[in-house]
Parts: structure tokens; sequence; C-alpha cells
């Protein structure tokens, strides 16, 4: 299942570095915080763990895009004009942008302050999760598939009705997962019971 992620706070921006091979502009960010929990929606709490992206990086041919739109591709790291890395911080982003008109209007408004979130589209591969008394479930994410990540334009859910729809459907199969243990643990506790009983006769 395929989710996404928005960092609302101001974590991108625009900077020239005269030491690098490339001249012209860098888009610079993170693109999602370590150990940050956030309330994705009513009630469904989420944070992720630092490595949660050290395999996509070395793996996958991860994009850069503008408000996840694959007509406006920025970089990509097959090619190298996107550079991802995991720090203390998060999953750091590094673009080197085309030279086209595209690019140029997202630099100029980033350089504005009109452009200030990142974002990221992942699948997940390895989680936990907990519930707390009051009844709110937290996911720390620990193995993520990254499809994208980029500059996006409103630091927020386009629609908060998907991402509860999808936060039901996790945690339904999450339920099930701990219903299933459940019932497993149960089943050999009562098997080990009545062999027990059986080698005393």
């Amino acid at each position: 299942m395929r989710e996404s992620r928005i960092i609302p706070s101001p974590t991108v921006s625009i900077r020239a570095d005269t030491h690098a091979a490339e001249s012209g502009p860098k888009i610079v960010g993170y693109a999602a915080k370590f150990n940050v929990e956030a309330e994705i929606g009513e009630g469904f709490f989420e944070q992720i763990a630092p490595g949660a992206f050290s395999q996509s990086i070395g793996e996958d041919d991860i994009r850069c895009l503008f408000n996840h739109n694959p007509n406006f591709p920025l970089g990509r790291t097959a090619n190298k004009t996107l550079l991802l890395s995991e720090d203390s911080v998060g999953l750091r982003t590094v673009c080197l942008p085309p030279d086209t008109q595209q690019a140029r209007d997202v630099c100029e408004s980033i350089r504005r302050g009109d452009i200030t979130g990142m974002s990221f589209t992942f699948d997940v591969r390895g989680q936990s999760w907990s519930k707390d008394a009051d009844g709110g479930y937290h996911r720390t994410l620990t193995d993520c598939r990254l499809y994208d990540v980029g500059p996006v334009t409103f630091p927020a859910y386009d629609s908060t009705e998907v991402v509860m729809r999808t936060f039901n459907q996790l945690v339904n199969a999450w339920e099930l997962e701990q219903a299933s243990e459940r019932r497993t643990f149960i089943a050999t506790a009562r098997r080990r019971l009545e062999l027990r009983a059986k080698s005393r006769h």
C-alpha cells in the first residue's frame, strides 16, 4: 500500500555550493525526520526509526518530484542528480535540478519562501505497532521502500478522508495479526498442557 507523508515545517532550501562539481542551485532539505512522533489522523500517531530508508537508498531508483507529479522530474538517484542519505536528523535530500523553466520556477518559489515543505512516497516493509491507554494507535516505521521525494506546495494532506481510510485498513490488518497471534499462543499453550497431562498418566 503506497503512502505519502509531508514534513510541514521549513525543511527545504535553495543554496549554491561552489565546491560542488555541478554548478547551479541545489534543492536541499529533509524529506523525513527520525524519532519525531506526529499525529497523522485522529488517534493515529507515527514515527520513523533511524535506518528505515537505508536499504531503499542502496537499491532503488528514487525520483525527486515537485508535488509528487511525475511530469515535473527534478532529479533521480540512478544518474546521481538526486543524492539521499540518512544522518542523525533524518532523510537528507540534495537535488541538482535541471536547467529547465519548470525547475527554475520551483527553485525561485523555494528561494522566496513560497515553498517550504518536503514530502516522500513509500511502501512499508517493516513496522511495529502499539496501543496506548486512551485507545490511540502508534506506528513506528522501520523499513520503507522509497518511490519519490521532493518539495511540495501545501504542507498538509490533500485529503484527510484518504489518510483515515488508509489508517483504518492498517489498524484492521494489525488487529487481525494480533488476534491470530493470540489464537496461536492459546492453542500452543493448550496443546502443551494436554501433553503434560498425558505424560503424567
